[in-house]
């Protein structure tokens, strides 16, 4: 069983209301995938771009937004490819909220 495919545009719906799009390139790399990501959030008023990668069912991306702030998103994969998780501001990490992905993923 190969990693979730997590590559194209989705979006990361977060329990504080904010919703984070993306758009993933992935490539496969000694059995995990290698993500490279844009993104925005707050209706395209902030963007980023970051990296992150797919290790069996976990799933690790870290962005830095133009605005100065990194978010750092990690999730688990459920039994159906949903993936859930919790995101953070890397400068203040105690800035802690839920999240969960907008579409559900397959391996391959």
């Amino acid at each position: 069983m190969g990693d979730f495919k997590v590559g194209g545009n989705w979006q990361a719906i977060q329990g504080n209301g904010f919703v984070a799009d993306f758009a993933i390139d992935r490539e496969q790399d000694n059995g995990f995938s290698i993500l490279e990501a844009q993104a925005s959030h707050s209706g395209g008023s902030v963007t980023g771009e970051g990296q992150g990668k797919v290790q069996g069912r976990d799933f690790h991306l870290r962005i830095g937004w133009d605005n100065g702030t990194a978010g750092v998103y990690n999730g688990t994969f459920g039994l159906d490819g949903s993936l859930t998780g919790v995101t953070f501001d890397e400068l203040h990490p105690d800035n802690v909220t839920s999240w969960h992905s907008s579409r559900q993923f397959h391996t391959g």
